[in-house]
């Protein structure tokens, strides 16, 4: 019995994945009866694609979302159809899943560019599972279809300030051509992988980090045996097909060779890309918030950044937010959320204009909640609920201590207003000079934030590769689901507000830091205030009698010197 299951496995990943149905039929017609149950729980089927009804999002849908005839949404946490008294994860295990879905739907949008992905986390008994799944299909180019599935299901063991993490992998591919010069051809598998690892867990935000240095692994390692299995079993193939041939068999045997091997490549390091890279603890750059030259497609547009306003774009210098023109507004905005606890933007800018002294007003770098909002503050809307840190170059109220251009950054709550009056003084929560203006070598802005520690702003206006620490402020929380955004505004006087680059990464955590200690000089008591007070009076009062003491002595003798 144990045999045949096991050859009846075998068999069923190496059969076609689309076809898992119609094989099985086949295949209970030939084994014992009482392994159908077995195999039907053993084999994994092809992920399908469900959308849901309430946030209009797609997400996959198998064994481990399902509930009776119902699935569950990772978007909305519920049944579709619906189901009132379907398993849910707990509260907090809920809050894992829905960050790991954002996670892994952001990264898998900017490395994959396309499919679908998710993530499902449950209760076991004292341990917990999360089952993250993607599918990417391919675009059907040169009549050639094909699909890559990963099903990757976690079991994990919190053991104190650590956690045991057991993974099983299945990859579902395959590959058709219905090419009427090269014929048909079927490249279909399955493959499944197992591993145990234990990883340090800080917090609950580590398990995703974890979690996505596995996967990546994982994967890894099992395209490396797809390409050994698929590429060089098929090359083989080809080869001795080739070699019985005619010539004119040859060339089309080679022609097959080459293309089997350019779309394998294709579709295998399109689905593998580094995804979960980012996700895994380590520094890495995010192309969903990053930009430079040419900053553009051939359509004109940008797919992970929206332009607006009086933004001109060139695509061999800069992104000019505006010109030295008077009432402009221009505005640059990532289109996809930045999501992460560490992270870090360093952006390259340029600012100068017609020369004299009055120039204006200066940009400003957002981190908000809100987008594309057209508004007073430095071209953007006031009230916001995030980050803004401004690059002001014009001085409104002249009474300010410290000199132009002036870095400042706020945190808003949504409720407070930048006042344009007093350049935003009253709100402010750090700032630095800078003289950025004008300058002939490139100046940056590097902004470092790691969440419920510390946000840090340096500048780089000196000198080219000299850095300034503007400022360092601790225990700073930012909204969740924030958007990456650069705006400017020019009223009377004006500039030229210039983004040349902008470099997002995701970085690892930073060990916490204490906030500095202000040390309050000690207040002096009312009563020594006013003895003091007393004791200057006294003196001064002596001084005086001495001096009109020693006048009247003066006075006398020189009446005597007259006589």
């Amino acid at each position: 019995m144990s045999d045949q299951f096991d050859c009846a496995l075998d068999l069923m990943r190496r059969l076609p994945p689309q076809n898992v149905e119609e094989n099985l039929a086949k295949l209970f017609d030939l084994v014992n009866p009482d392994l159908a149950d077995e195999l039907l729980s053993a084999i994994d089927q092809p992920l399908k694609v469900k959308r849901c009804a309430k946030t209009g999002k797609d997400y996959l849908i198998c064994d481990y979302n399902r509930d009776g005839d119902s699935y569950r949404s990772p978007w909305s946490n519920e049944y579709d159809p619906e189901l009132s008294d379907g398993a849910v994860p707990s509260p907090t295990l809920r809050k894992l899943e829905v960050a790991a879905n954002e996670a892994f739907d952001t990264y898998r949008e900017m490395y994959y560019e396309g499919g679908v992905s998710s993530v499902y986390a449950f209760e076991i008994d004292d341990k917990f599972a999360v089952v993250v799944l993607i599918k990417k299909v391919g675009d059907g180019a040169r009549r050639m279809k094909g699909a890559w599935d990963s099903i990757h299901v976690f079991e994990v063991q919190e053991r104190g300030r650590n956690a045991q993490y057991k993974l099983t992998s299945t990859i579902m591919l395959y590959m058709i051509t219905n090419n009427q010069d090269l014929g048909n051809l079927n490249l279909s598998g399955s493959m499944t992988r197992q591993i145990e690892q234990d990883f340090p867990v800080d917090d609950p935000a580590a398990h995703i980090a974890n979690i996505g240095r596995m996967v990546e692994d994982m994967e890894m390692k099992m395209r490396n045996s797809l390409q050994e299995v698929y590429f060089g079993k098929t090359k083989d193939i080809v080869n001795d097909l080739r070699s019985l041939g005619s010539l004119e068999e040859s060339k089309k045997q080679a022609k097959i060779q080459k293309e089997i091997v350019e779309r394998l490549n294709s579709l295998l390091s399109t689905v593998i890309a580094a995804c979960t890279s980012v996700l895994a603890q380590g520094t890495a750059s995010m192309r969903t918030h990053s930009i430079s030259m040419p900053y553009i497609d051939d359509e004109l547009q940008n797919r992970w950044f929206d332009f607006a306003g009086n933004t001109i774009i060139n695509t061999n210098h800069q992104i000019r937010l505006t010109s030295t023109k008077q009432s402009q507004v221009g505005y640059l905005w990532s289109r996809l959320p930045l999501i992460g606890d560490n992270f870090q933007v360093e952006i390259e800018f340029r600012v100068d204009g017609n020369s004299g002294h009055l120039y204006g007003d200066g940009f400003a770098m957002w981190l908000t909640k809100q987008r594309m909002t057209e508004g007073p503050v430095f071209g953007s809307v006031d009230r916001f609920e995030g980050l803004g840190v401004f690059f002001d170059t014009y001085d409104n109220e002249r009474s300010h201590r410290h000199t132009f251009p002036y870095v400042m950054a706020m945190l808003g709550d949504g409720m407070k207003s930048y006042n344009n009056d007093k350049d935003g003084s009253d709100t402010e929560l750090a700032g630095c000079e800078a003289d950025f203006r004008a300058k002939g070598y490139p100046t940056r802005a590097r902004l470092t934030y790691h969440k419920k520690n510390y946000l840090q702003l340096d500048l780089m206006w000196r000198q080219e590769d000299e850095w300034d620490k503007c400022f360092k402020v601790h225990d700073i929380v930012l909204p969740e689901q924030i958007y990456l955004g650069f705006s400017a505004h020019t009223g009377e006087v004006t500039d030229n507000h210039d983004i040349i680059s902008v470099l997002t990464k995701s970085i690892p955590s930073a060990v916490k830091e204490a906030a500095p200690q202000i040390v309050k000089p000690k207040t002096k008591s009312s009563s020594g205030g006013v003895l003091s007070v007393l004791f200057k009076m006294l003196l001064a009062g002596g001084l005086v009698g001495v001096l009109f003491l020693g006048y009247r002595f003066y006075d006398q003798k020189n009446r005597m010197k007259r006589f």
